[in-house]
């Protein structure tokens, strides 16, 4: 396991590629108006989709 790829891999994702899926995602929301069940569910999306992210890199990095 190459440690500081798998490194490398989260920290790309975390900084560069989630934070402009979710603002993305966020401007969809904003121009929908939805309700606020919606933006609940949102709110809850954002750690679930780093955790998943982390864990993902981590195990793909496993197995190389």
């Amino acid at each position: 396991m190459n440690t500081k790829l798998v490194i490398t891999a989260i920290l790309l994702a975390l900084f560069i590629e989630l934070p402009i899926s979710l603002y993305l995602f966020y401007w969809v929301l904003t121009q929908l108006h939805p309700d606020r069940l919606i933006w609940f569910l949102f709110i809850i999306y954002i750690p679930v989709v780093i955790l998943t992210s982390i864990l993902a890199k981590v195990i793909s990095g496993d197995r190389d």
